[in-house]
């Protein structure tokens, strides 16, 4: 039987979360959300789904979840007090970095992003030593940048980030190239030049790939064994469905010009 707070039952676990809420933050005004399933505080909206994937990764228990509920909002608050101002684009530019986020974001503000799978866009997000959050099409509009101006500096500064990091490649009949440095972009690496040349060099193109959360990109050849197309399927549904921050369940293509298609 689930437990009150339990993470499979979203609106049970969202009440258990807003209890937590008001008794640790009771300057908030804090509510559930319409649908029942997420939070608001003023007039912002938070989903829960990432926080419901740490509680159920950490095992449960009420401890855990007021630790986990207490790091997650004074995460967010702090982002939403320091970041909410304006910024200028040259004090943008130098933190801006591309994301890959959920399309269900677009419901909450009017960001700046273009499409890139089913149900994922590319946004841009502002990642400063005191918060963190995503660029809005407005802010592009004042700075006088369009979005492909912003995301060519976004993808620059992630590549000069991304120097030096450890790529897990596999050889053999199955070539794999897989990403889990857990800094925040390992998925939004495959929008990278520099990636589609390393896909390109060991796995061919086009080559498969999957984003099932935001801190994990997985790829591999498209001539690998049906057994380990199986098990890569299998392996981005579950992790769609269990990791906190997740993008996509789909197996998807990329081609040389960096064109990105679903499979079936």
């Amino acid at each position: 039987m689930s437990s009150p707070a339990s993470p499979d039952d979203p609106r049970a676990f969202a009440r258990r979360v807003l209890a937590l809420v008001r008794q640790l933050y009771p300057d908030q005004p804090a509510a559930l959300g319409a649908d029942g399933e997420t939070l608001r505080l003023g007039s912002a909206r938070f989903g829960l789904g990432n926080l419901a994937a740490k509680f159920r990764l950490a095992g449960g228990g009420t401890p855990a979840l007021r630790r986990l509920v207490k790091e997650h909002f004074d995460l967010l608050l702090r982002d939403a007090e320091t970041l909410l101002g304006d910024i200028s684009w040259g004090e943008a530019k130098p933190l801006l970095l591309p994301q890959l986020m959920p399309a269900a974001f677009l419901e909450q503000l009017p960001l700046a992003e273009r499409p890139f799978a089913p149900g994922v866009r590319i946004g841009l997000v502002i990642d400063a030593p005191r918060g963190y959050r995503y660029a809005r099409q407005d802010e592009l509009a004042a700075w006088g940048v369009n979005l492909d101006r912003a995301l060519t500096v976004a993808l620059d500064n992630l590549t000069t980030r991304s120097q030096g990091l450890l790529v897990h490649a596999g050889t053999g009949a199955d070539r794999v190239l897989m990403l889990a440095s857990g800094d925040g972009y390992d998925a939004a690496r495959v929008l990278l030049p520099r990636w589609r040349e390393l896909a390109a060099e060991h796995l061919g193109l086009p080559f498969r790939f999957g984003v099932p959360n935001r801190d994990f990109l997985l790829c591999w050849s498209a001539d690998s064994t049906a057994s380990t197309q199986a098990a890569f399927r299998a392996r981005i549904a579950q992790d769609f469905k269990r990791q906190p921050y997740p993008l996509s369940p789909l197996v998807l293509e990329m081609n040389e010009e960096g064109n990105v298609r679903p499979l079936a």
